[in-house]
Formats: structure tokens, C-alpha cells, sequence
């Protein structure tokens, strides 16, 4: 293990990571301007300890005062991006954006993140700096062809981003806010134009360089499911490859091979330093090969859209390519961290981005636990020992990162072993004969050879997975860990660590503590999700889904149980009850009586009785005879399926409350809204306020 003096680089990360995420924890109430003050003061103070406060045993002082300073400065750099939207406009306005990518052809849309440069509001145009993901028609075919720089003109509305309206759903507008995206707008066939192009030579030619690769590839007969996976897998190109593929890959423990990341950029470091050996016979060849190393590192990295792990990969290696051009030993901790650095100054939002710290956590991992878990076992055979080497490298690197993908993913790959077996050596092939299909371009004949060779590797690559993936209990689903819980597994890995350097007892105990911390944590949270007993309405899109929990058991009645079941994963997964679900169909359902539950037909529509509390669905015919007193009820239940207004609901029955459910339109939500506020009676839209929990003891 290194001492600090040769990891300076650490020394300096610590804090300012500190400081980033002091900057984005809910305490901070500081604005950029109270940071920036702090860190001019912070840095004063610090020179006048260096000047007054000398001699050794006051050392400690100006270290003290040299962190606070890393700190402060972490937080400066964080606070000076944008934490929500600048834009103040709820009608649609004119304005003019400038695409930050090519545009992307989905499903039900195209797509393409772009950057607000000017807007119009009222007979003024004002300028504005914040990026925003625009959505056209999938019929707009003048869409489909947008080029990276592409200014248009537009007139849209500019929408904020809505929170999770499920518990445990994905928080897609905090992710985007970390990215500085506060807003989308769907831009219709005739509500835009091209007005010019502003590209820049460098970002203009890596885009056109993997349209002409992805083309090639195609001529090359690389076609279909192929190409898509040798698109995600060379140039971190994801857009072709459809949902099944990545559940696959994820399921078996490959997705890493799809995210092009530091694998990638050391096996092209690799191949570069091996051909460039020409370098090191000439005078001066070392600087050479350096420059030409860094370049070529460089290139891939923007040629990929300069993702978070390729860029630590590629700063990483050019840090060490720069280390031995000028003679210098490198620790790898050190140039670790320092990569890590220069990528938080850059952009600290980083520390939030998964990718970001799966990589580092990989790396880590791997550099640490690797010579140690090698170490385990001698094995004499080549072969077998190169097996054993590779097995070792997936143990590091999952130990680095399960903790992760745990907390992320609530899953976990059983046989990533396996996997790792025949996927790094076969991403291995693909990239080199990409490589090659580069060179042999000029010789049609050959490019086509090599491409049906690259053709057949991917196609094996996706047996190999799909294989995997149904063998049995190939995936441990429904995993739910706390923040706190991650903590404690990095901390006992870390501990872990420890005890293979040391050796003594205490670290054994220390390992045991976390984990017996750990599984009483978990304990406790199993008893938490076990002894409730609620009724939740979920927000679902033009359907109605209630769900019914009663001590670890749950009932779902839904008129459609199959899209209800995805809308409910979250909480399902969140409250461990994702095999323990009883379905039902609202429509046709005549009775049931199961776990405290009552449904049954009235002639207005569904009665339910849960826990003392009654609710009415409104789903009966228009004409029948109304009750002769309106019926008092707890809640009312608005759905798709109403044949009444409002004012007829409130003849028959006397609700203490009113529930909406996302199975109306925008209008007729609004319209009801404004009907039920105007009788005074307590409301609930689960379109505005997400899914309505109705909890009992």
C-alpha cells in the first residue's frame, strides 16, 4: 500500500468530494455567490497561516486549513451549476436551439437533446443557456436526419419534468437535473425549421465517423440485432439495441460490455502500444509514440460522446503514457485519483452518474483485490491459469461493484462468473476485428470475410448471454438495500481490504460487525414492509390500479393487470412482495372477499370495503333508480369508466373525500377539478400529486 506523500492526488480528492456533496445534500441552503465568498475568505486565511503559523509541530494547521479550503472549493464548483430551470414559461414560445447530437429514431418518437440559445418572450428575444430534449413525430421525416449542430427555429412549450408520480418509481427528472436538463418539448411537423448549422470540426467529425462506420459495418453484412450490439460495444451507440437484448445482457451479468468503458480503452491502448513499437528504436520516439498514444485515446473518447468511464479510462492512461514519456514512476492509485479530479473540477455533477462510479469502483477494486484473490490459487496449466486470472478479475471487479448495483438495480447476476468467461474474450475479438474490418475497407472482398467473421463472433456473444440468462435463478431479483446498507457492504469490503494487508483479528471483527449491522438493518426493514395495511391508488396512464396490502400479502385489481404490474414494480420490489401478488380485472370482477378486502357490484358501480373505510368506483349504467338518500362514503373513487357528472355523483352519494385517477385525460381532470373545488370537498388528483396511500394501524 502506498503512504500519502506518493498519492497527493487523494489527499486532494477527498475533500473536495466532500465539498460536492455537501453542495447537493438537502441541508445546503448557499447559493453560488455565499460559496464562492467562503472560499475567497478560506483562501486568505490560508495564506496567512502559511506566513504567521510556522514551524513543525503547527504543520497540522495549514493542513486544516488547506482542506477546509478543498472543501469550500468543491462546493463553489457545484453550486455554479444550475440546481432547476431558468425558463419561466408555461405557454408555448418561440425560440431558437442549437442540437447537441444527432437526432435519434425510437419507437414512438425521434429524439434529440439540443441547447437553448434565445427566447422570445412577448415582442423581445432574450438569450438563455440550458439544455432541453426535444421529441418530433416519428412522422416528421425531415426529423429523422437532424445533424449534431443544427440550429432551428420553434415554437413550442417548454415543460418541466415530472416527478415520480409511484413510490419507488425512477426519479427521471432528478437524473436529468444532474445533468442540467430541467425540460422537454414535443416540437409538431409544422412548428419548426432549419435555420443554419453550427458545428464545431472535431465533435462534427467523430459523429460522421460513426455514421460511416455504422454504414460500413452494414455493407459489410453486420446487419440487424449484430449491428446493434457491435454499435453499443465499439462505439457506446445504444439507440439500435431493443429491450429484450439489454434485459439479456443485464440479466447475465454483460451489460458492461454494451457501455463502452475502461475494458475498451485498455484494450485499444493495448493494440496502439503494440503496433507503435517502431516508436522506441528512434531518437526522441518515446515523446512520439506519447503524443501519438494520447491522440489516439483522445479520439476514441470523443468518438464514443465522451462518456464518464471513457474518459477516466482515457485520462487515467494518458496520465501514464505522460509518466513514462518523461521518465517518471506512476502509482496507479495516485493517477486514479487524479483522473477523478480532473473530471469532478470539470463537471462535479459526475459524482452522481452511475456509470461514473461503477467505473472507478471497478477500477479500484480490481488494481486492489486482484493480485490478492490471484494469489489464492496456483494453477500450473497456461490455459487453465489464464482462466483463473480471468475469473479473478470478475471477483475483483464484482466486489467493487455489487454494492451498486444492488442499491440501483435491485438485482443481482448469479452466474457473472460465466458470463465474464466468454464475454470479455469475445469483446476482446469484436474490437479487434473492427479494427480490422477499418483497415481491410479498401478490399471489399476482404472487409466482407472479415465482417462475416464479426458477424458470427457477435451472433455467438448472443447465445452465449441468452444462454445464460434462462438458466435457472440466473438473476436475484427484489433486492432492497438502503443508503446506509451501501455503506456498510464498501465499508466491510474496505475493512476486508485491511485484513489482507494485516492480517489481525481486529479487522475480522470489524467485517462481522458491518455485516451483522447490515442484516439486522435489513431485518428490520423486512418487519417494516410486513406489518403494513393500506390501500394505494397508483397514477397509471389511462387506467385505473389499486393495490391492497395487508401484512406482506397484495391484491391488485386493475382493468389492465399486465401494463398495471410495470407501473407497480417499485413498489412491489420496495415492500419485497413481488411474488406474492393476487391479480384481478376491475371490469369483470362480480365479488371478492380475500385478506380483508370486500368488492362487490352496486348499481352505481364498485363497492370496496378495506379496513373499516368504504370507496366507491362510479362504473354503472346512466339510468337506474337513485338511492332515496345519498350514501355516505369515504372516498370517491373518478375513473375512465364514469357515466356521470358531478353533480349527479353528489346526489348520490356523501364523499369525504374525492380521488382522480390517471385513467382520465388532462382535460377531463381539469375539468373535474375545478367542478369538485368549487364544492369545497377534499381532493386528490393522482395526475398532480402522484399515488394516494390510504394507511391503517
Amino acid at each position: 500500500m502506498p503512504s500519502l506523500g506518493q498519492v497527493p492526488f487523494v489527499r486532494l480528492l477527498l475533500p473536495f468530494v466532500t465539498g460536492i456533496l455537501l453542495a447537493l445534500s438537502p441541508i445546503n441552503q448557499f447559493r453560488f455567490e455565499f460559496w464562492l465568498a467562503f472560499s475567497i475568505v478560506s483562501f486568505i486565511v490560508y495564506i496567512l497561516v502559511l506566513l504567521f503559523i510556522t514551524g513543525w509541530p503547527y504543520r497540522w494547521v495549514s493542513g486544516l486549513a488547506l482542506n477546509i479550503l478543498i472543501v469550500l472549493l468543491g462546493g463553489t464548483f457545484t453550486s455554479f451549476f444550475p440546481a432547476e430551470s431558468s425558463i419561466n414559461a408555461s405557454e408555448p414560445v418561440e425560440c431558437i436551439i442549437r442540437l447537441n447530437e444527432p437526432s435519434e429514431v425510437r419507437k414512438s418518437s425521434v429524439r434529440a437533446i439540443a441547447q437553448l440559445q434565445q427566447i422570445k418572450m412577448g415582442r423581445h428575444w432574450g438569450r438563455v443557456d440550458e439544455k432541453v430534449i426535444l421529441y418530433f413525430s416519428l412522422s416528421d421525416s425531415a426529423a429523422h436526419n437532424l445533424e449534431y449542430g443544427s440550429v432551428l427555429a420553434v415554437k413550442t412549450r417548454l415543460n418541466a419534468i415530472d416527478k415520480p408520480k409511484n413510490p419507488n418509481d425512477f426519479d427521471y427528472a432528478s437524473y436529468l437535473a444532474k445533468r442540467g436538463i430541467f425540460r422537454t418539448a414535443y416540437v409538431s411537423v409544422d412548428s419548426w425549421s432549419l435555420i443554419t448549422r453550427e458545428q464545431t470540426l472535431i465533435r462534427s467529425f467523430a459523429f460522421k465517423l460513426r455514421n460511416s462506420l455504422t454504414k460500413f459495418l452494414y455493407q459489410s453484412g453486420v446487419r440487424d440485432q449484430n449491428l446493434a450490439i457491435a454499435s453499443a460495444l465499439v462505439m457506446g451507440y445504444k439507440s439500435l439495441l431493443d429491450e429484450e437484448t439489454q434485459q439479456a445482457f443485464s440479466a447475465s451479468g454483460a451489460m458492461h460490455i454494451l457501455a463502452v468503458s475502461g475494458l475498451h480503452v485498455g484494450i485499444l491502448f493495448v493494440i496502439l502500444a503494440s503496433a507503435l513499437f517502431f516508436f522506441d528504436r528512434i531518437k526522441h520516439g518515446r515523446y512520439l509514440k506519447a503524443i501519438v498514444l494520447i491522440i489516439a485515446l483522445w479520439a476514441f473518447a470523443l468518438f464514443t460522446g465522451l462518456s464518464p468511464s471513457v474518459m477516466r479510462a482515457s485520462l487515467m492512461f494518458s496520465l501514464v503514457v505522460l509518466g513514462k514519456a518523461l521518465s517518471r514512476s506512476t502509482n496507479v492509485y495516485n493517477t486514479l485519483c487524479a483522473s477523478a479530479f480532473i473530471l469532478l473540477v470539470s463537471n462535479p455533477m459526475l459524482i452522481s452518474d452511475l456509470g461514473f462510479l461503477l467505473s472507478y469502483s471497478a477500477v479500484i477494486a480490481i488494481i486492489f483485490f486482484y493480485p490478492h484473490i490471484y494469489s489464492w490459487l496456483y494453477v500450473r496449466n497456461r490455459f487453465l491459469d489464464k482462466v483463473w486470472a480471468l475469473i479473478a478479475v470478475s471477483l475483483a471487479a464484482q466486489l467493487g461493484t455489487f454494492p451498486l448495483g444492488l442499491y440501483f438495480f435491485n438485482q443481482f447476476p448469479n452466474y457473472f462468473l460465466l458470463t465474464n468467461l466468454f464475454a470479455i474474450p469475445l469483446a476482446t475479438v469484436i474490437l479487434y476485428l473492427t479494427l480490422l474490418i477499418i483497415v481491410c475497407s479498401p478490399i471489399t472482398l476482404l472487409s466482407v470475410w472479415v465482417g462475416w467473421l464479426l458477424s458470427k463472433s457477435i451472433s455467438l456473444l448472443i447465445f452465449l448471454v441468452n444462454l445464460v440468462e434462462q438458466l435457472p435463478a440466473s438473476t436475484l431479483n427484489g433486492v432492497v438495500i438502503s443508503p446506509l446498507q451501501v455503506l456498510l457492504l464498501y465499508g466491510s469490503i474496505i475493512v476486508f481490504g485491511l485484513f489482507l494487508i494485516y492480517r489481525k483479528t481486529v479487522f475480522t471483527l470489524a467485517v462481522l460487525s458491518c455485516i451483522l449491522v447490515f442484516v439486522a438493518l435489513s431485518s428490520m426493514s423486512k418487519v417494516q414492509s410486513f406489518s403494513k395495511n393500506e390501500m394505494i391508488l397508483f397514477n397509471m396512464k389511462g387506467n385505473t390500479a389499486i393495490g391492497f396490502m395487508n401484512y406482506g400479502r397484495f391484491v391488485l385489481v386493475s382493468d389492465n393487470n399486465s401494463k398495471a404490474m410495470k407501473t407497480i414494480k417499485g413498489y412491489l420490489i420496495e415492500n419485497r412482495v413481488s411474488n406474492k401478488v393476487e391479480c384481478f380485472d376491475l371490469n369483470s370482477l362480480e365479488m371478492l372477499n380475500k385478506n380483508g378486502i370486500s368488492i362487490k357490484n352496486n348499481p352505481m358501480g364498485k363497492l370496496i370495503l378495506f379496513d373499516g373505510k368504504i370507496a366507491i368506483i362510479p362504473k354503472g349504467k346512466k339510468n337506474f333508480l337513485p338511492p332515496s338518500e345519498p350514501i355516505a362514503v369515504d372516498y370517491l373513487i373518478i375513473t375512465a369508466g364514469n357515466n356521470y357528472t358531478v353533480e349527479t355523483l353528489l346526489n348520490f352519494v356523501l364523499p369525504k373525500k374525492i380521488i382522480i385517477d390517471g385513467s382520465l385525460s388532462y382535460w377531463q381532470t381539469d375539468y373535474l377539478k375545478r367542478k369538485i373545488i368549487a364544492r369545497g370537498i377534499p381532493l386528490h388528483s393522482t395526475f398532480d400529486n402522484g399515488a394516494y396511500f390510504l394507511q391503517f394501524q
